[in-house]
């Protein structure tokens, strides 16, 4: 798909139990409902590829969950030409309502030439309780660059990082992972997460009210334990965590 940004739910009412579900895998075969799917001739991991508009465009966001309840499921992600000319922050997935579900997708080579303020791959722009569930992200451009941006503001509400992989953000205020609270009943989890080779941090957490929880993750700086709560590796070296760190490698 490279005609336009791509919006999901819009003017679509939705609950609970009626929801907007984009689901990429195939359905004649069950293994392939497992993710990844690995298809080296293409490049992408069984799903579809999103790989942006071509040439220049105005959108801060390439891919938008508009909808409460909205779930997207394994899309790969990634533009490597053209420029921004919004003059703002520039997302590829962004998450604009509650309730919603972001799972296995891969975001990579993230790299919009000019015009670019700050780069999120996954930014959770809605306050209330959100999931992103086993995201890949590697290769973002920026000297501001996000790899997932979490903001619960919303009292009672829970966000859900878990089992996310962040790589190679080299952008020197460039963030692994983000979570910020501004309620005394929001929460945020992170958990059983991976961020390595940014410019700045590898997680920031920024509790100013509520909680933040996190366990399990992993840090190539000393970030993965700042919350205070947990069990975490710290300190690691990308190349001993992954297969390969080499670029075109995937």
């Amino acid at each position: 798909y490279q005609e336009a940004v791509l919006s999901l739910g819009v003017g679509i009412t939705t609950d609970a139990t009626r929801y907007i579900w984009l689901r990429p895998f195939s359905h004649h075969d069950p293994m392939e409902d497992q993710w990844p799917v690995a298809k080296a001739a293409s490049g992408n991991h069984g799903g579809p590829r999103y790989i942006g508009p071509s040439g220049s465009f105005s959108q801060t966001a390439l891919v938008t969950l508009s909808a409460e309840f909205t779930r997207l499921d394994g899309l790969e992600v990634t533009y490597s030409t053209g420029s921004s000319t919004g003059g703002g922050n520039v997302y590829g997935i962004l998450i604009g309502a509650a309730n919603c579900m972001v799972r296995w997708p891969i975001l990579h080579d993230l790299d919009i030439q000019t015009g670019e303020v700050n780069q999120l791959a996954i930014n959770v722009a809605n306050t209330e309780t959100n999931h992103v569930i086993g995201a890949t992200i590697y290769d973002v451009a920026g000297a501001n660059a996000i790899g997932i941006n979490l903001n619960c503001f919303t009292a009672g509400e829970t966000q859900y990082c878990w089992n996310c992989t962040v790589d190679n953000l080299p952008g020197a205020s460039s963030t692994g992972i983000q979570a910020n609270t501004n309620n005394a009943t929001a929460t945020i989890e992170v958990k059983n997460s991976v961020a390595t080779r940014t410019g700045s941090l590898d997680f920031d957490y920024n509790n100013t009210s509520g909680t933040i929880t996190t366990d399990g993750n992993t840090s190539e700086d000393a970030t993965a334990d700042d919350n205070g709560d947990g069990t975490h590796n710290v300190s690691v070296t990308a190349a001993n965590q992954f297969i390969s760190v080499t670029s075109g490698a995937e």
